[in-house]
């Protein structure tokens, strides 16, 4: 029950942001339901997967959000500006900082995302 393959993930919508969500840790909230390893780990684990073509609506969590690079690449738009995010890279967003995810590609890119606390409301 340590063990979640990839293969596994269950992607489910979250039409507020216009992306795929797959929980992997932590008792997930947006209406996803609890990931599969579910237990309190003090933080929380998902996949998010974007079609190409997707622009998700900017957002912020009270949390600090780790966005890791798997697969293909997005644009990250920051109060900053714009950041081109490739499988392998790490982003640290701090809490409350807006944030918006972009898929300009021609394949599906892939992130796994690491929020603080065991669940987002």
């Amino acid at each position: 029950r340590c063990v979640l393959r990839h293969d596994a993930l269950a992607y489910r919508s979250i039409p507020e942001r216009t992306i795929d969500e797959a929980p992997i840790i932590g008792a997930a909230g947006e209406g996803l339901g609890p990931a599969p390893l579910d237990w309190p780990h003090g933080f929380h684990v998902r996949c998010i997967e974007l079609q190409p073509g997707t622009e998700g609506c900017a957002y912020r969590f009270d949390t600090p959000e780790v966005l890791l690079g798997f697969r293909g690449e997005i644009d990250v738009a920051l109060p900053a500006g714009r950041i081109r995010f490739q499988s392998g890279d790490t982003l640290s967003v701090p809490a409350g900082v807006n944030r918006q995810l972009t898929n300009r590609g021609s394949d599906a890119a892939t992130l796994f995302v690491v929020r603080g606390g065991d669940a987002i409301e």
